[in-house]
């Protein structure tokens, strides 16, 4: 379905009208990229969610890592880093 805008945090963010959403909480806009969120109590939750999502990737889609980094990014007014990566899918 495609969207122009997301809440994200309570906030409406635009988008531009090229972005479809993929799943719950996953979007993806053609030639930037796909984004996804989840919220977790603790990190280790947070970091146990990452780890899957990409064995996932690689397993059930037959996908291979091109590129894997974290990258600095501020939320709410704080620094923080987000793992951001890229697969390509093996047809």
């Amino acid at each position: 379905m495609k969207t122009e805008f997301i809440n994200f945090g309570g906030r409406e963010i635009q988008l531009g009208g090229s972005c479809t959403w993929q799943n719950i909480n996953s979007i993806q806009c053609p030639y930037y990229g796909q984004m996804n969120w989840s919220v977790h109590k603790t990190l280790e939750s947070a970091q146990n969610s990452i780890a899957n999502q990409l064995a996932f990737s690689l397993t059930n889609k037959g996908g291979k890592v091109v590129s894997e980094e974290m990258v600095e990014v501020i939320f709410e007014d704080t620094e923080t880093k987000a793992k951001k990566w890229f697969t390509i899918l093996l047809v």
